[in-house]
């Protein structure tokens, strides 16, 4: 795979912001609207079937439209990357809060899983089956604390294989 672009569509990329198996998470901002910051997922794959599972949760996410679940705005090919552009939430995992032998305050614990059992529930009602909910997969904004599930990338739907 080639370096990374300074650009994909309208979107400057900035910085890595995340990073998983066949994927990269790159915070970007729009060229001219300069306060549109977003995080652009690029596939490192040009596998076809890692294409089609990229494509696929691009297109399961992007039917899903919830306050805790994160917004898909875009999705391509700017060769050599097929990306999604989504939106981009200042904060970070629930992996990072969580810290071994501190709890999270009670409190902070019910509204992380409730926040993330409506996701989820709203996904299961839309016939959507996350299969990968994981402290990392949860993201916690910082100002608001408002909770979003992400990564829908093993996801199934329901009555598909």
């Amino acid at each position: 795979m080639t370096s990374v672009p300074q650009r994909i569509g309208n979107y400057q990329l900035e910085r890595q912001i995340g990073k998983g198996g066949m994927s990269e998470v790159w915070l970007g901002r729009h060229r001219s609207l300069e306060n549109r910051l977003i995080a652009i997922k690029l596939l490192l794959s040009q596998d076809s079937e890692w294409i089609e599972r990229f494509t696929r949760e691009a297109n399961i996410t992007s039917r899903l439209r919830h306050e805790h679940i994160v917004q898909i705005f875009d999705h391509g090919y700017q060769p050599p990357y097929h990306y999604t552009i989504m939106e981009y939430v200042v904060g970070g995992a629930l992996r990072g809060l969580i810290r071994p032998r501190q709890p999270l305050p009670l409190d902070q614990a019910l509204y992380v899983l409730r926040s993330a059992g409506t996701a989820l529930d709203y996904a299961h009602a839309h016939g959507v089956i996350h299969r990968d909910v994981s402290p990392g997969n949860i993201l916690v904004e910082a100002d608001s604390g408002r909770v979003l599930l992400t990564d829908f990338g093993i996801a199934r739907e329901a009555g598909k294989a």
